[in-house]
């Protein structure tokens, strides 16, 4: 074993060094590529992940445009029904208003007549 020691000069102990530190270079670029390579497809993913994503809200805001005009439709019957009920409702009113108005102006005409009559 001292022999070897002995036989390890400093070029071939540089030599040896200069070995291992290439041998460690090429694993850290080989790592640095693989996670780069990694790194550039979860990107990849990231960005399909988020044009999907995109087209899954506009689809569904699509579906609810459609869905809110649909409701529109099936609700116009409804609402002709209740726009007539609240027409009858206002007609009611006036009617009412008039009737009233038209017994004020028959009583208000009968007491002149009377008091007419008087002088």
């Amino acid at each position: 074993m001292e022999t070897y020691f002995a036989s390890l000069k400093d070029e071939v102990l540089l030599k040896k060094e200069t070995e291992f530190i290439e041998e460690l270079n090429d694993k850290i670029l080989t790592n640095k590529r693989e996670r780069e390579e990694s790194i550039q497809g979860l990107d990849k993913k990231f960005k399909k992940a988020l044009i999907e994503y995109q087209q899954k809200i506009n689809n569904m805001m699509d579906m609810l445009e459609n869905d809110l005009s649909q409701i529109s439709f099936i609700l116009e019957p409804e609402i002709l029904v209740l726009k007539q009920t609240m027409m009858d409702t206002f007609h009611v009113k006036v009617k009412s208003i008039t009737d009233r108005n038209k017994i004020f102006l028959e009583k208000v005409d009968k007491d002149q007549k009377i008091s007419f009559n008087i002088f």
